[in-house]
């Protein structure tokens, strides 16, 4: 009787999430190790079965997502729970910075609509808790901690660009656009009101829409500049 070969990244994944007791705090103090592994073997399996060209939304199934996505809402989750113990400050970071450093890792591997999601899931659960401590300095400094390292990415000016807003509109498809296509993209920005621009020039749903990750790191610093 055959069996099927195990994938290491999704046993990795999938042991993460179900580990608990002992096996659980090891996984938590070495987790910057499996979240190697778990990228290595990722791109490991990319290439050996020719799925370097695919596109990124098909490259791995769909339980290895939904475990990734289990793994990063868990472990944001122990961040927070655990943030009030002083005797395990160093231990918090460590974890935090280990989270970040994967989340940005992905943007390389996965579809980035997706690691996005996560992004947002862990900045939604700590702004949840955030906005009930009336202390939540150490809490806040994980949270642009984490943003720092994520936005370290080499592509983040890329990860930011906006297209068809009025500000900037959708680039033309020709590498050489005719005198027509130029006006008539001029022509979109004059005759565009002031309050849809408005929306796109200052710290708006709109804005933080279209520049994800610049977004979430000037809402926090807005929150910052506003405690006392």
């Amino acid at each position: 009787m055959t069996q099927s070969r195990k994938v290491l990244h999704e046993e990795i994944a999938l042991q993460c999430v179900v580990s608990s007791g002992p096996a659980r705090e090891l996984m938590l103090s070495n987790s910057w190790f499996f979240f190697d592994l778990i990228i290595r073997s990722m791109i490991e399996h990319l290439a050996a079965t020719n799925r370097l060209d695919m596109p990124r939304k098909m490259r791995f199934c769909a339980q290895f997502f939904d475990d990734i996505t289990t793994l990063v809402t868990t472990l944001t989750s122990e961040i927070i729970s655990r943030s009030n113990k002083e005797s395990e400050e160093r231990f918090i970071r460590n974890l935090n910075s280990s989270l970040a450093f994967f989340l940005c890792d992905l943007f390389s591997v996965v579809d980035r609509g997706y690691v996005f999601c996560l992004i947002k899931a862990y900045c939604k659960q700590m702004s949840a808790k955030i906005s009930t401590l009336p202390d939540s300095i150490f809490l806040m400094s994980l949270k642009l901690d984490f943003l720092r390292i994520v936005c370290s990415h080499e592509h983040f000016i890329t990860l930011n660009l906006p297209f068809g807003t009025p500000v900037s509109p959708s680039p033309a498809t020709s590498p050489c656009p005719s005198v027509a296509s130029s006006s008539s993209q001029c022509s979109l920005l004059s005759t565009g009101t002031l309050v849809e621009k408005g929306n796109f020039t200052e710290l708006s749903l709109e804005f933080k829409q279209q520049h994800f990750l610049v977004g979430l790191v000037l809402s926090d610093l807005c929150y910052v500049l506003s405690m006392k």
